[in-house]
C-alpha cells in the first residue's frame, strides 16, 4: 500500500526541479516586451532607440579587428552578459584584443535585434555616432590608424531568478525595470537625443 505514495512523491520532486530551470519567455512576454524595445521592421535599420544609463559598457567596431577596403569580415559585435545587475565579460581580453571602447552614460544607440533564450533577453544595438577606435592597417601589422567607426554590442540580460519561468506578460514590467538599469528605450531618435542631453 505504500508504493503509490512513494511514486507520487518522486513525481512531485521532479516537477518542482523542472519548474526551477530557466525557460524561454513566452510569446505573450515577447509581444509585450517588444512594445517598448521594438525590433526593426523590414527595410529599417533600427526599431526602438535607447540611451545608456550606465557607464563602461564595452562595444566594438562593427568591422572587426582589421578593416579591409571591402570590409571582408562583415558585421562584428561583442556579447556582454548582465547577471544580477552586473556586467560580465572578459575585460582583460577586451582591452588587449578588441577594436573598441567603453560606452558612457548618455550614449544614444539604435536597437538592431531583440532575441530570447532560456531565462534571458538579448538586446543588440549599434551606436548612432562614430566612436574613435584604433586598429591595425591591412597589410601593415605594425602600422595603426585611429578613426571614427560605428560600434555594436549585444547585452544579454539574465532575468532575475524571482521571475516566473517561463516569463509571461505579467513579468514584463519587472523585466523592463531590470533592463532599465542599463538602457532606457524611446520610440524615436529625437526623443532619445533629448533625454541624453538631460543627463549631461
Amino acid at each position: 500500500m505504500l508504493r503509490p505514495a512513494v511514486v507520487a512523491s518522486v513525481v512531485f520532486v521532479a516537477a518542482v526541479g523542472s519548474a526551477a530551470e530557466p525557460q524561454k519567455p513566452t510569446k505573450e512576454f515577447r509581444k509585450a516586451f517588444e512594445k517598448v524595445f521594438t525590433p526593426p521592421r523590414l527595410g529599417h535599420d533600427f526599431g526602438a532607440f535607447a540611451v545608456l544609463v550606465a557607464d563602461d559598457v564595452p562595444t566594438v567596431s562593427r568591422y572587426g579587428h582589421m578593416r579591409s577596403p571591402e570590409d571582408m569580415q562583415g558585421f562584428q559585435t561583442i556579447r556582454v552578459d548582465v547577471v544580477d545587475g552586473q556586467l560580465s565579460y572578459d575585460a582583460k581580453s577586451f582591452a588587449k584584443h578588441s577594436v573598441g571602447t567603453l560606452l558612457k552614460r548618455g550614449e544614444v544607440v539604435g536597437i538592431v535585434h531583440v532575441g530570447y533564450g532560456k531565462g534571458t533577453v538579448e538586446l543588440s544595438f549599434e551606436t548612432r555616432r562614430k566612436l574613435m577606435v584604433t586598429r591595425t592597417e591591412v597589410g601593415a601589422p605594425v602600422k595603426q590608424q585611429t578613426e571614427g567607426e560605428l560600434c555594436t554590442t549585444v547585452l544579454r540580460f539574465r532575468l532575475p531568478t524571482g521571475l516566473a519561468q517561463p516569463a509571461t506578460a505579467a513579468e514584463v514590467p519587472a523585466a523592463l525595470e531590470y533592463v532599465g538599469g542599463f538602457l532606457k528605450a524611446f520610440p524615436d531618435e529625437v526623443s532619445a537625443l533629448a533625454y541624453a542631453r538631460s543627463l549631461k
